[in-house]
C-alpha cells in the first residue's frame, strides 16, 4: 500500500454511518467515483480520488442520527451532480448558489438515500452564475 503524506490539523477521516452498505457503496461510487473496500463485518473503506479518505459504518436505522456532520466534496459542477445524485436515489436540498461575501465559489446540498446531508462546492469562477 502507497503512503501518504499526513497533514497534522486537516480532515483524516470522515465516518458516514448508513444501513445499507452495498447500496452506499453504489451511491457514492456512481456518484464521485470513490473506491470502496469491505475492511471488517459492518464496516467499508472508502477513498476518494484525492486524499481524502473513511469509512461506512453500518448502524440501524432507528440510530442514524441525519445532519449529524455535514462535509463538503469540491466537484466540477453543483448541477450535474445533483442531478446524478437523484438518479442514483439522493435528493436535493439545497439547489446550487453563490456563497455570499466574496469569491467564496458556489454551494449546493443533497441527501444521500439514508438521508445524510452532502454539501457540494466548487471554486470555478465559470461556475460562480448560479441560476438561482
Amino acid at each position: 500500500m502507497p503512503t501518504r503524506k499526513i497533514v497534522f490539523n486537516s480532515v483524516g477521516h470522515i465516518e458516514i454511518c448508513i444501513s445499507d452498505l452495498k447500496r452506499a457503496s453504489a451511491f457514492y461510487r456512481g456518484l464521485f467515483g470513490w473506491t470502496v473496500t469491505p475492511a471488517i463485518p459492518g464496516y467499508w473503506m472508502w477513498r476518494d480520488k484525492g486524499t481524502l479518505g473513511g469509512g461506512f459504518a453500518k448502524v440501524p436505522k432507528s440510530k442514524i442520527r441525519h445532519g449529524a456532520i455535514m462535509f463538503y466534496v469540491n466537484v466540477r459542477d453543483i448541477e450535474a451532480v445533483l442531478k446524478k445524485a437523484k438518479t442514483l436515489g439522493g435528493r436535493i436540498v439545497g439547489k446550487k448558489r453563490q456563497i455570499e461575501g466574496g469569491d467564496f465559489g458556489c454551494v449546493g446540498e443533497l441527501k444521500d438515500p439514508f438521508g445524510n446531508v452532502v454539501g457540494l462546492w466548487t471554486s470555478h469562477p465559470v461556475h460562480w452564475k448560479a441560476r438561482v
